[in-house]
């Protein structure tokens, strides 16, 4: 059983992971599920810290910058060296904006490079990205304690 982000449980078998496309081999897939999923998670974390907080910071800042040197202008306050000043600070948050980006390209490359493979009782084979898979659980592996534990809370 798969908890996914979107669109409720999905219920099947695993059935394999793919890598890059490539079949994943694992001694122990389930497991390897398990840690996949929580590095994915941590990642798709991270790129949402970055969009939400740091990026964010980035942009207020230049708007700041913007309505500072647009209420110079007004009061003819504004000068060479004040102006060279923004400029800086502009490129300055550019280059930081930029660096930003480039994780962004870098974690979502990593976020998108696994599926889960998951068989359902009729046989059908459905891949699902394993971005949108929040939990995993294997009831018939389970003993009864630990379904109680799961699902009694």
């Amino acid at each position: 059983m798969l908890k996914r982000a979107h669109n409720g449980v999905a219920y099947g078998f695993l059935a394999g992971m793919l890598e890059d496309g490539q079949p994943l081999l694992a001694e122990d897939l389930p497991a390897t599920l398990q840690r996949r999923i929580q590095l994915v998670q941590g990642f798709v974390n991270k790129t949402q810290r970055i969009r939400l907080v740091d990026m964010r910071k980035i942009n207020q800042r230049v708007e700041a910058l913007r309505l500072e040197e647009k209420q110079k202008q007004r009061t003819d306050a504004l000068d060479t060296q004040t102006l060279a000043r923004f400029q800086a600070e502009r490129g300055e948050l550019q280059r930081r904006f930029d660096m930003l980006s480039s994780q962004l390209v870098t974690l979502n490359q990593e976020i998108d490079r696994n599926q889960v493979l998951l068989r359902d009782a009729e046989g059908t084979l459905y891949r699902i990205p394993l971005k949108e898979i929040e939990g995993a659980w294997f009831p018939n592996s389970m003993s009864r304690w630990d379904k109680v534990r799961h699902w009694g809370h």
